[in-house]
């Protein structure tokens, strides 16, 4: 049964069974009411969201007996539905497959060909049924040709436009043998059941007008010319193994980026490229609304949308827009590459990131914040985890990104001339990645080399080590991944206490990129249009989150921040700037347990 949230009444005297069906349970206005959200796979077949009855009573016992009535009768109600239900796709797939075979076989029958669907019985068919029996039951020949028996044309224009299809008798065989093979449960009665009788009669008719015009010499039909460029046309799968052929060596996350491809065709199945029109990509859209989220290479087998009725987790979106702008740059690279894409059919299906995704509010580090870090790291022993005492000032200095700190190599530390330099590096090989691959260098701060900085990347480089911190782990292409984590849910908790789960979510890695910025910014004497310059060339590209922060400076000296140099030969200019950074804080406790 599906749980209604927000209507939970639960009670340690009933089991774990009465306890779920509360959730049905409402009370307005001391009478008792039964309130149920209708499932969306269901919606189609009701005129309003969710199903309400008024159980007219004030008492509870009276009312947790008929609960379970209601509940019972609404869940035989909704089954009765889904048994009923025809998805769209494999109603697709019914009218391809029958009209294709009704045209291939006609053309072999007329050329006296025998169609044998099991090679040990090499004989030719004469009844159109046995031969329809033939190809349906057996898996070789259905999944060959994907043949669909009608061979007696003359007995179906007798039908055209003249009756339902329900009428038609080779229709109604066909409906039958198409329900066992896609193991379908539809009543004869049911409208869906109808409703597939009568698609196929309109493929009849089309296979019918098709067949009349190859018997006239006619092979130049819409029909025809579809087929031959089909032929000509990748399938979704070929497509997704010719792209990761070609373009896995540059990506930085290659499983993400597999997963993703995974789920595009769990969703859209392997299909011609050339009929994933406009409509296509839209239907791809919708349903990514209801995929379900964290699913397994197991559960890729099922359906998906069986899962969906199972699963309550859904995509975020920011999931979302993630797997259509990949499928887009699928489209695109079919389409370059002519590989059977018509026009363009994810054009505009991808809407900007951040229509879709909030920017995170992030409030800058206090100075009394910052200091009480200080105490926290005075208490970590840095030869053990020289990553958790370093990495917090690095970023508090240099206002390098998370992933940029945590990937550096003991080469990227270099003097050029008189100047200490951190030099943030995009190098493939190293698995080390920055912002739009752009590398920049980052002055050391005279604090840094106060605290022992540089003697400790002399004694990784001593001892052999090429990565400044090895204790950390690549994961999905990304060094910070598990260090950002224990950041999240350990250390800031030290320093932070006392704060509320919405103040620690405004403080995190970011934040002390943030802060530095946030610094500059404030010091009316150094907020200047060459400062905020040099600023940029130190900590990179600015974020969306990074140019809220300094917004009102922007605004007011009518200035337009787009892009930066690498930096490279201004160190002195950077170093002058860079050696101004003054939070204040009182750095004895890490001096005393300096081990340099």
């Amino acid at each position: 049964m599906l749980k209604l949230k927000g209507f939970s009444r639960r009670c340690p005297h009933f089991g774990a069974h009465e306890a779920t069906l509360l959730f049905y349970l409402t009370k307005i206005n001391k009478t008792y009411q039964f309130r149920l959200r209708i499932p969306s796979d269901l919606l189609p077949h009701f005129q309003q969201r969710e199903i309400r009855r008024t159980l007219r009573t004030t008492r509870y016992r009276e009312a947790k007996t008929l609960l379970h009535k209601f509940t019972a009768e609404t869940e035989r109600i909704f089954t009765l539905i889904r048994s009923n239900t025809l998805p769209d796709d494999v109603l697709q797939k019914i009218i391809d497959t029958y009209l294709n075979a009704s045209i291939t076989l006609f053309e072999r029958q007329r050329n006296r060909e025998p169609i044998v669907a099991d090679p040990r019985r090499q004989r030719r068919v004469q009844d159109g049924d046995d031969l329809l029996s033939q190809v349906i039951e057996s898996d070789e020949g259905f999944d060959l040709y994907q043949e669909m028996i009608d061979n007696d044309i003359a007995k179906s224009k007798r039908f055209l436009g003249r009756r339902k299809g329900q009428e038609v008798p080779q229709v109604v065989r066909a409906a039958d043998m198409f329900i066992k093979k896609f193991n379908l449960n539809l009543g004869n009665d049911s409208p869906e059941y109808a409703k597939l009788c009568n698609e196929l009669l309109k493929a009849k008719i089309k296979a019918d007008t098709v067949n009349n015009e190859h018997l006239n010499g006619n092979y130049d039909t819409d029909y025809d010319v579809e087929r031959r460029n089909r032929k000509q046309s990748k399938s979704l799968k070929e497509l997704i193994g010719l792209y990761e052929k070609d373009k896995m060596d540059t990506w930085s996350d290659p499983s993400r980026l597999q997963s993703t491809h995974r789920q595009i065709l769990h969703i859209i199945g392997d299909i011609p490229l050339d009929t994933i029109d406009r409509q296509a990509s839209i239907k791809f859209r919708d349903a990514l609304k209801e995929y379900p989220a964290k699913l397994t290479e197991k559960d890729m087998l099922t359906p998906w949308r069986e899962l969906s009725k199972k699963r309550t987790g859904r995509l975020s979106e920011g999931s979302q827009h993630f797997i259509l702008t990949e499928f887009s740059t699928l489209m695109n690279y079919g389409k370059e590459h002519e590989l059977g894409v018509k026009g363009s059919p994810a054009s505009g299906l991808v809407g900007k990131k951040e229509d879709i995704q909030r920017v995170k509010v992030r409030t800058p580090y206090t100075a009394e914040e910052l200091q009480r870090m200080i105490a926290v790291l005075a208490r970590v022993d840095r030869e053990k985890e020289p990553e958790t005492f370093w990495l917090p000032l690095l970023f508090t200095y240099t206002g390098a990104r998370a992933n940029e700190a945590c990937m550096l190599r003991c080469a990227d530390i270099e003097q050029r001339g008189d100047v200490w330099v951190i030099c943030f590096r995009n190098r493939k090989e190293f698995h080390q990645k920055t912002k739009n691959g752009k590398d920049r260098q980052a002055p050391i701060h005279h604090d840094l080399v106060g605290l022992g900085f540089l003697k400790y990347v002399e004694a990784q480089k001593a001892s052999g080590k090429d990565r400044l911190f090895e204790n950390l782990v690549l994961y999905r292409g990304k060094w910070n991944v598990y260090y950002g984590k224990d950041f999240n849910r350990t250390f800031k908790r030290k320093f932070l206490t006392g704060y509320s789960e919405k103040q620690l979510t405004e403080k995190d890695l970011h934040t002390f990129r943030t802060t530095m910025i946030s610094w500059f910014v404030q010091r009316k004497d150094l907020a200047t249009v060459p400062n905020i310059s040099i600023l940029q060339s130190i900590i990179g590209h600015f974020e969306k989150s990074d140019l809220s922060t300094i917004l009102g400076f922007i605004q007011d000296a009518q200035l337009t921040i787009t892009g930066y140099g690498q930096g490279y030969g201004k160190e002195h200019e950077q170093n002058e700037l860079l050696q101004l950074l003054d939070y204040g804080l009182d750095l004895s406790p890490l001096l005393s347990s300096c081990l340099y």
